[in-house]
């Protein structure tokens, strides 16, 4: 739920947070507006913190501060900025956005000082965005967001969104209890999230679905279902990170009955994904509760995609897996068929990465392949018959050694008939064009 308020209730807000902070701890210590510059929040904070450029400067009440902050988000102009104290603040509902060019920031000197709790938001489903932007220009940094009961912070259909130095995590052991997706922009164009944390969400950490342009750089992802995931996105490069301890470490999807029917052109390079072998605790009802535990890298239905110069460690069922999305509707309850969608995962290039210890326990679905341990690469097998001569290499291993452990095992005949399994990798000895990247 987000929380609107009528003029006459913005106003009471606005004078009872202005009179709370005269009294010193208050809610709010808002002075100016516009895009900053000044010193909207001068001994705000303490004398000790540095709130220059602040249009809005939020102090933690001690009580509920789910009203002081949305009037602060509602009053802001575009180019301003809205600034949290150091301290922990408490909100009994969810916050919205719509201001562009706006900046939410907070003005600890570590990431950790500054907490958003959303413990005691009692209002937001599950389903629903804890934090929601609609607006372009949407700056969130140095700040440690806790307990979203939904999708952490959330910017739809935006331009230029940025998540940097970012904490997202729960409290409650009861991982079933956590919100979804924690940093999530969706539909959004020219992504950036960079040195964030994220641990304990029940589908991604991090999430970008149906955009154009993404980077995410320096983020670590564990104790999650999915680490890292681009989804029906174009674009989209993800360097110098770290997954570990989730079901599936990263993941680049084309799913079908999605607006953007695509997922091309993702840059998977120089991240170390290891040990992804947890439990998966996903919402039995989606997709992501079917993702095989103990995988490090999953790509399916990606057209173009590279993947280089990756660390992938003690992963227990395959370090890599590429398959079509023909074999998730085969598979996974509840995954539907689209004919608008090309499910096949032509022009995936995957070299000169470090594989080891991979595949040494698979997990189910991995047992239908019928061996007891598998390579590090597996692919499905399942292509369209016909393509392009310039499509006709669907998967290159590189075409200089050495190459990595690696098995077709047929995916279209694991459901019937008998599958014609291959760990030859002498098909596969060959280069794709390779992406151009933000780093060498």
């Amino acid at each position: 739920m987000k929380i609107w308020l009528t003029p006459a209730s913005l106003a009471s807000a606005v004078l009872a947070s202005l009179l709370s902070a005269c009294g010193g701890g208050g809610a709010t210590g808002a002075g100016g507006s516009g895009s900053g510059g000044g010193d909207a929040g001068a001994g705000v904070c303490g004398a000790k913190v540095d709130t220059s450029g602040c249009s809005k400067v939020l102090a933690p009440s001690g009580g509920d501060d789910t009203k002081a902050a949305q009037t602060a988000l509602i009053d802001v102009k575009s180019g301003g900025s809205v600034c949290f104290c150091p301290g922990s603040f408490s909100f009994s509902g969810g916050l919205s956005l719509t201001q562009p060019g706006v900046t939410v920031k907070g003005l600890g000197a570590a990431v950790t000082d500054t907490v958003l709790d959303f413990a005691k938001d009692t209002t937001a489903g599950s389903g629903n965005d804890t934090m929601l932007v609609t607006a372009d220009g949407f700056t969130i940094e140095n700040l440690w967001v806790k307990n979203t009961p939904g999708n952490g912070v959330v910017v739809r259909q935006a331009d230029k969104p940025t998540f940097r130095k970012l904490k997202v995590t729960w409290d409650d052991p009861q991982a079933t209890s956590h919100g979804a997706y924690a940093v999530y922009p969706a539909e959004c164009s020219n992504v950036l999230i960079e040195d964030c944390e994220v641990a304990g969400a029940s589908d991604a950490a991090v999430y970008v679905g149906q955009g154009k342009g993404a980077i995410i750089r320096r983020v670590k992802a564990h104790d999650s279902v999915l680490g890292i995931e681009l989804e029906n996105t174009t674009d989209g490069e993800a360097y110098d990170n770290e997954a570990y301890n989730n079901s599936g470490g990263m993941a680049v999807f084309l799913l079908g009955n999605l607006n953007k029917k695509t997922a091309d052109k993702s840059l998977i390079h120089d991240n170390k994904i290891h040990d992804n072998n947890h439990a998966n605790f996903g919402d039995p009802k989606t997709v992501v509760a079917h993702v095989p535990v103990g995988t490090g890298i999953i790509v399916v239905g990606a057209k173009d995609t590279e993947i280089r110069n990756n660390t992938v460690t003690n992963n227990e069922s395959a370090g890599l897996l590429v398959v079509s999305y023909t074999l998730m509707v085969a598979l996974i309850p509840g995954a539907m068929a689209d004919p608008a969608v090309d499910p096949y995962p032509t022009g995936t290039f995957i070299h000169d990465n470090t594989f080891a210890m991979n595949g040494l326990m698979p997990q189910p679905p991995f047992n239908m392949i019928g061996v007891p341990t598998l390579e590090s690469v597996l692919w499905d097998g399942i292509d369209m018959a016909g393509m392009p001569a310039d499509k006709s290499a669907k998967l290159c291993l590189g075409a200089k050694g050495p190459w990595p452990s690696f098995r077709m095992f047929d995916g279209a005949h694991l459901v019937g008939g008998t599958p014609m399994q291959s760990t030859d990798t002498t098909p596969y000895q060959c280069d794709l064009p390779a992406l151009p990247g933000n780093k060498p």
